[in-house]
């Protein structure tokens, strides 16, 4: 087997350990409910958004909670229904968490909206959507390659993580929040070569249901608000 073919060959991936991927279950969940919590306390409970000790308690509880070992862990039952969110999610998520707790440190790090409305990041999200429906078939053998397979090759994390810099190093505007928005997809990929988290596969380490559903819907309210402006 000469270098080509050990680069795309997709019997020889590293999976996670069963530790490793029990800790990620939890710690990506905890992630993502503390964001939900985060939102939904501060849309049902005005006093909340000035609270942030309040907004923050809530947080911390819920994200706490998905770390009860056993069934009285909501990440017990996410992870049997949906597995575990992909890095990218958990990240996004993170960022989110940080931007509604303490707005100040999440503009020094280029986590406000502001600094992730732009066209890179919009090139990201179709890029995104269009890999999701990709996949979507080829869960229905409709395509006439293996694309799922093919993320657990060597060869899927560079091709993966070149796609994702492109658009940032070619529509991105200079200056601040840059370096964060290259560096979200190829963090992610990072995290699955040093630890294979979370299947050992380089599509769930950057993409999973939840977050393609999203991706849709900002995709799809972005190009309605430029279809009315533009009417």
């Amino acid at each position: 087997m000469n270098w080509l073919d050990a680069v795309r060959a997709t019997d020889t991936a590293l999976m996670p350990t069963l530790v490793a991927q029990q800790i990620w279950l939890h710690l990506g969940w905890s992630v993502v409910l503390a964001w939900l919590a985060l939102v939904v306390v501060q849309c049902v409970w005005p006093s909340a958004r000035s609270s942030t000790r309040l907004s923050a308690i809530v947080a911390l509880a819920v994200g706490l909670w998905a770390w009860v070992p056993g069934t009285a862990s909501p990440a017990y039952w996410l992870g049997l229904a949906f597995q575990a969110p992909s890095i990218v999610a958990v990240l996004l998520c993170a960022g989110a968490v940080v931007r509604r707790l303490h707005p100040g440190v999440a503009h020094k790090l280029a986590l406000d909206d502001g600094a992730w409305r732009t066209g890179d990041v919009m090139a990201l999200c179709v890029l995104g959507v269009l890999a999701g429906w990709a996949l979507l078939l080829d869960s229905f053998a409709l395509l006439p390659l293996q694309l799922y397979a093919w993320g657990f090759s060597p060869l899927a994390v560079g091709v993966i993580a070149l796609a994702a810099l492109l658009p940032a190093t070619l529509l991105a505007p200079r200056g601040t929040g840059w370096v964060g928005r290259v560096a979200l997809v190829p963090a992610a990929l990072l995290l699955l070569v040093a630890a294979h988290l979370p299947t050992g596969n380089a599509w769930d380490a950057v993409l999973d249901p939840w977050l393609w559903l999203v991706l849709q819907f900002h995709v799809g309210r972005l190009l309605w608000k430029n279809y009315k402006n533009n009417s």
